[in-house]
C-alpha cells in the first residue's frame, strides 16, 4: 500500500508539473523583464510602513550590487536586484544613483520613453556622485533617440552636442548628417517646439534652417548647409561641415545605358520611364543618349563617353557588368549613376565619380532590423523562405540584429506553401505545447481538454516573405497559432498594389518600402516590383543631375524611393518609409 501511495504521489507532482508547463517550450531559460521599473507613486509610499534598519541596509546593499552588475554585463541580475528597493526611504544621493541605473536598465530592455524621461529628469542635478557630467546625459539620450528613432529629440540633443568643440570632427560630422536626416521628418510646428526647448546657440541654428525653408526643399542637405552657413556662431562647426558644391555641368548630355532587350528588357524599361518621366517633368534642357547594355558591349559604349560629349551616365543595371565600370570610371571625369552594385568593390580605384545606386534587399533587412530595435523588441522570431533570396535578407538581417544587442528566439523557414503551418508550430512552440498535452492525456488516462499554447518568450515577429502572396498566408497563421497580439513587421517584396488585392489579412502589419507603389501619376505600373525599378530611374536621373557633392550631407535628397545621400565611398545610402497597414491603406509611421 504504501508502494502505491508513493507511485501515485509521484505520478500526481508529474502530471501537476506538465500541467504547468502545458503552454511552456523547453528552450533556453530566459527571464522577461518588466515592461517598466515602476516605482513606487506618492500614494502607495503613505501606505507602505517605513523600513526597518537591516531592510535600509539590505536595500542599499542591493543597490551597490545593482550597480556592480550592470558594470559586469548582467542586466537582468541588476534588475532582479532592484525590485526591491524602496527608494523613497534612501538618502537624495542613493536616490540619484537609482534613477540613473534605473534609466540604463530601461534602456537596455526597450523601455525607451522610461529611460528618457528619468535620465531627461537628471538636468540640473549634481551628477558628481555618478562620475558623469551633463554631456554625458546629453550624449546617452542622443545615443538613446538615435536608437529608437525618436527624431525630434535626436534633433534637439544633437544639436546640443553638435556645439561643444571638443568632439571630433569626425564625430561631428556623423552627428550632423543624423541630425540633418531627423529634420527630414518634422514640420515647421515640431521643429518650432524644439526651438523652444532649447539654448540660444542652438535656437540660432534652428530658427536659420526655418526661415530658409530648408525642410520643403527636396535637395535637403544643400537647403541645410545653405542655413547653416549663414549662422553667425564663435566657433561654428557648421563652416567645415558643411562645405560648398562644385558648380553644375552646362549643357548637360546624359548617356543613359540600359537593358532594353534580353532577359532584363522589362526591369530595363521600367527604369527608363523613370528617368524619361523626370527629365520631362523638369522641363530639363538636358539632351538623353539611350543605348541597350544587351545588344552593346562595355567597351562600345565606354568609347562613346570617351569622346568627351557626355557629362554623365546612367547605367549599367546589369550586375556582372558594374564590376567593370567600377574600373573604367577612373578613365573618365564623367559622373556614372550605376544602378547595381558589384559583387567585390575595389577600394583601390579612385572612383570620385562612380556611384553606386541599387534596390538591395539586403539593406533594407538592415534597416528592417534598425526599425524593429527601435520599437522596443528585443526577442523576435524570424520567418524566412529557404531559397538564395531567403538566405542573403537573412544574413543581413542577422548581422544587424546581433550588433544592435537582439536575441533570436526561433527562425521558421518554408520551402513552399506546404511548409507554412508545420514550420510556424514548431518555431513558435506550439507543437511542443500540444505534445505535452498529448502526454498529460496518457499518463492521467484522461480525455484532455487544454488547449496548446504558443511560447511567450517573443516580442515581435519579423517576417522575410518574398511575395505577396506569401505573405497574405502567413500573418493569418499567426494568428491562428495564437500569435495575433504579436507586432508583425516585413519586407517591402511583401507589399503588392494597392489596387490588385484585399489587403485585410495584412491590417496591422508594419513594412518598410518606398513612398508610393505609383511614382508617375495617373499611370498604374504592371506590378509592385516595376514600381520600385520605376522609382529607381527617377531617382537615379535627379541624382545625376545634382551638382557633385563634396560632403555627404550636401547630397541629402529626398528621393521617390527614400531619403537618400551618397556617402564617401559612392555608396547611395537610403532611409525607406515606415508604413503600417490600416486595412487597405498603407499609412506612414
Amino acid at each position: 500500500m504504501k508502494h502505491n501511495a508513493l507511485l501515485t504521489s509521484l505520478t500526481l507532482i508529474g502530471l501537476s508539473v506538465l500541467l504547468a508547463s502545458c503552454g511552456q517550450t523547453p528552450s533556453k531559460p530566459s527571464v522577461k523583464p518588466q515592461a517598466q521599473i515602476v516605482a513606487p507613486t506618492q500614494d502607495v509610499v503613505a501606505e507602505l510602513p517605513p523600513p526597518t534598519e537591516p531592510e535600509l541596509v539590505a536595500m542599499r546593499e542591493a543597490l551597490t550590487q545593482a550597480e556592480l552588475a550592470l558594470a559586469s554585463d548582467q542586466p537582468y541580475r541588476a534588475l532582479s536586484l532592484v525590485q526591491s528597493i524602496q527608494y523613497h526611504a534612501l538618502t537624495n544621493e542613493e536616490q540619484l544613483r537609482g534613477v540613473f541605473l534605473q534609466a540604463q536598465l530601461e534602456s537596455q530592455f526597450g523601455s525607451y520613453t522610461q529611460a528618457l524621461e528619468r535620465y531627461q529628469s537628471l538636468s540640473g542635478k549634481d551628477l558628481n556622485i555618478l562620475g558623469v557630467t551633463s554631456t554625458d546625459i546629453n550624449q546617452r539620450i542622443y545615443r538613446l533617440a538615435v536608437l529608437h528613432q525618436d527624431h525630434a529629440t535626436i534633433v534637439r540633443y544633437g544639436v546640443k552636442l553638435l556645439l561643444d568643440s571638443e568632439s571630433e570632427s569626425e564625430t561631428q560630422a556623423n552627428r550632423l548628417m543624423t541630425i540633418a536626416q531627423a529634420l527630414s521628418y518634422l514640420n515647421s510646428e515640431q521643429l518650432a517646439e524644439i526651438n523652444r526647448l532649447s539654448g540660444k546657440p542652438e535656437q540660432t541654428l534652428l530658427r536659420s534652417v526655418a526661415n530658409a525653408n530648408a525642410l520643403q526643399r527636396r535637395d535637403l542637405g544643400a537647403g541645410l548647409c545653405d542655413a547653416w552657413n549663414s549662422v553667425s556662431i564663435p566657433g561654428n562647426p557648421l563652416e567645415t561641415l558643411c562645405t560648398a558644391d562644385s558648380d553644375v555641368p552646362a549643357n548637360n548630355k546624359l548617356l543613359v545605358a540600359l537593358p532594353l532587350s534580353g532577359r532584363l528588357q522589362v526591369a530595363g524599361e521600367a527604369i527608363l520611364d523613370g528617368i524619361i518621366f523626370s527629365h520631362l517633368s523638369k522641363q530639363s534642357t538636358t539632351e538623353l543618349h539611350i543605348v541597350d547594355t544587351h545588344a552593346n558591349d562595355d567597351q562600345a559604349i565606354f568609347q562613346q563617353l570617351q569622346t568627351g560629349q557626355y557629362t554623365g551616365m546612367i547605367g549599367p543595371l546589369e550586375k556582372n557588368r558594374v564590376q567593370a565600370w567600377q574600373s573604367l570610371s577612373a578613365l573618365t571625369d564623367a559622373r556614372i549613376v550605376s544602378l547595381n552594385t558589384p559583387e567585390q568593390s575595389d577600394n583601390t580605384i579612385n572612383t570620385q565619380h562612380f556611384y553606386q545606386f541599387a534596390l538591395s534587399p539586403e539593406a533594407e533587412a538592415t534597416y528592417l532590423a534598425n526599425t524593429v530595435f527601435a520599437s522596443g523588441a528585443r526577442r523576435v522570431l524570424i520567418i524566412r523562405p529557404q531559397t538564395d533570396w531567403g538566405a542573403r535578407t537573412l544574413l543581413a538581417l542577422r548581422n544587424q540584429w546581433d550588433a544592435l544587442g537582439g536575441t533570436e528566439i526561433a527562425t521558421a523557414t518554408y520551402r513552399g506553401q506546404e511548409d507554412y503551418e508545420s514550420s510556424l508550430r514548431v518555431a513558435l512552440g506550439v507543437a511542443d505545447s500540444a505534445a505535452r498535452r498529448r502526454t498529460l492525456g496518457r499518463l492521467s488516462g484522461l480525455s484532455m481538454h487544454l488547449q496548446a499554447r504558443r511560447r511567450e518568450d517573443i516580442d515581435a515577429v519579423i517576417m522575410l516573405a518574398s511575395t505577396p502572396e506569401e505573405a497574405r498566408s502567413i500573418v493569418p497563421l499567426l494568428a491562428f497559432h495564437f500569435a495575433e497580439d504579436l507586432p508583425v513587421y516585413t519586407v517591402s517584396a511583401a507589399n503588392d498594389l494597392p489596387h490588385k488585392i484585399d489587403h485585410k489579412d495584412l491590417d496591422k502589419v508594419v513594412t518598410v518600402d518606398i513612398a508610393s507603389l505609383l511614382p508617375i501619376p495617373n499611370e498604374t505600373p504592371a506590378s509592385a516590383a516595376l514600381a520600385r525599378l520605376t522609382a529607381l530611374g527617377i531617382d537615379a536621373y535627379d541624382l545625376s543631375q545634382l551638382p557633385d557633392p563634396q560632403s555627404p550631407l550636401r547630397s541629402l535628397y529626398r528621393g521617390e524611393t527614400g531619403l537618400l545621400w551618397i556617402n564617401e565611398q559612392g555608396f547611395v545610402q537610403r532611409q525607406w518609409k515606415v508604413l503600417q497597414y490600416d486595412r487597405d491603406e498603407r499609412k506612414t509611421l
